[in-house]
């Protein structure tokens, strides 16, 4: 785990999974907020009955949407809290800025301006 911690770090990739073939540990690789990797929390499937008798956690942290979404951040470094929303002003394109006008518009400042 320590070997992966130091790729994640180095890389910056925030999380991290370590399998034998039987067993598997996510953890957060590359922390900001000040804990030292190995000393935050894991989600561990000690075995392959357990990863199936516990399937639905397995999916919720490591399917594509999960990965997508970053569930295992929600639920390694928040507790289960939902990460904030990115901000609408980032859905917004270009922003800051003006809005391009259409050919009537333009052409109507054109017209004002000679008045």
């Amino acid at each position: 785990m320590e070997q992966v911690a130091n790729y994640c770090q180095q890389r910056g990739v925030p999380y991290a999974a370590v399998t034998n073939g039987h067993q598997i540990a996510i953890f957060v690789g590359s922390r900001t907020d000040g804990i030292p990797p190995l000393d935050g929390n894991a989600i561990v499937f000690e075995s392959l009955p357990h990863m199936l008798n516990d399937f639905q956690k397995l999916w919720n942290v490591l399917s594509k949407h999960a990965i997508q979404a970053q569930t295992i951040g929600a639920t390694l470094i928040y507790n289960g809290q939902p990460l904030l929303p990115p901000k609408l002003s980032a859905t917004i394109r270009p922003y800051p800025g003006t809005k391009g006008r259409n050919p009537f518009q333009s052409s109507m400042k054109a017209v004002s301006e000679l008045y």
